[in-house]
């Protein structure tokens, strides 16, 4: 495997983590009943769009 491969690969990896952790907090989203909970689910939502965003130039440059 080429160095570049290994790099595509670390970075597809790290946006796949921060895709479970977006989708983990929307889950939670429906069963928060304290406001920290609450809190800690609004911040990761704010991260959300810029992430969103990141992945559909990605995916559209690989096509």
């Amino acid at each position: 495997m080429t160095r570049l491969s290994v790099d595509v690969l670390e970075k597809a990896l790290a946006r796949l983590e921060e895709g479970f952790g977006h989708y983990e907090a929307r889950n939670k989203t429906s069963h928060i009943y304290d406001s920290e909970e609450a809190t800690r689910a609004f911040e990761r939502a704010r991260t959300f769009l810029a992430d969103a965003k990141v992945t559909l130039e990605r995916l559209r440059h690989a096509a």
